[in-house]
């Protein structure tokens, strides 16, 4: 096909969407996965990385490109045959230990990388020479997930292990002391590490004191999340 292989693949993608947005989803399915199939069949393999690369940034620049809503359908994944075919081209790259992909694996895909990790691909990247302000920002975030999904369950549970606690606040400020943090995502880790406080005084005391009232006298406004028990 002499043809710019990106162009036509945006082209069909976006008609993919607008198959989508219109409630037509099995038509729209049934034409991502011609248009996949054709993409594999008619387009040289140096072709179709170039296509796929640009479509990687396209997907994650939200300013300009539509097809970030290949994302945004519900699940926060791509269309199945689509994320198969990011995905087996990211894990070549991040194989080969590419910056840039290592990061965007870590953003855009949840399958097609096989028995790579998502999370250690972003640790790769932060540790890499060429690593950027964005990764650094990304590896500083997800530490942050971490500690907050161990904080779902104050003060009933912590869902991490205080081993695993101590290793990610310790990488956390590792990361502060080598680059700059934005004030919020500063703000965040702050308030998570005196909520932690909050939860290890009240174990350490067996809940002589209040979980709420160690969390008020720390100044933090903690709302917990709602628990549902079946008997």
């Amino acid at each position: 096909m002499q043809t710019d292989a990106f162009g036509w693949l945006k082209f069909e993608l976006c008609e993919y969407l607008r198959l989508y947005d219109a409630g037509l989803k099995k038509r729209a399915n049934e034409h991502l996965k011609g248009t996949v199939s054709k993409f594999k069949s008619e387009f040289s393999q140096t072709q179709r990385d170039c296509a796929l690369d640009e479509l990687c940034r396209e997907i994650l620049d939200e300013n300009k490109s539509e097809l970030k809503n290949l994302k945004n359908r519900g699940n926060g994944e791509l269309p199945f045959e689509l994320g198969e075919l990011v995905g087996e081209y990211l894990k070549g790259r991040c194989d080969a230990g590419e910056m840039s992909h290592l990061c965007w694996a870590h953003q855009i895909c949840t399958r097609g990388l096989r028995e790579l990790d998502r999370n250690e691909l972003l640790r790769r990247a932060y540790r890499h020479e060429h690593c950027d302000a964005r990764t650094v920002e990304l590896y500083f975030c997800m530490l942050l997930d971490a500690l907050d999904r161990g904080a779902h369950h104050f003060p009933e549970v912590c869902l991490i292990e205080c081993a695993y606690y101590e290793q990610l606040t310790r990488e956390a400020c590792d990361v502060r002391e080598k680059h700059e943090i934005s004030v919020r995502l500063n703000l965040e880790f702050e308030y998570l590490i005196k909520l932690y406080e909050c939860y290890f005084e009240f174990k350490s005391r067996g809940g002589e004191v209040g979980f709420y009232a160690l969390c008020e006298k720390a100044g933090l406004n903690f709302a917990p999340i709602k628990s549902f028990y079946y008997e």
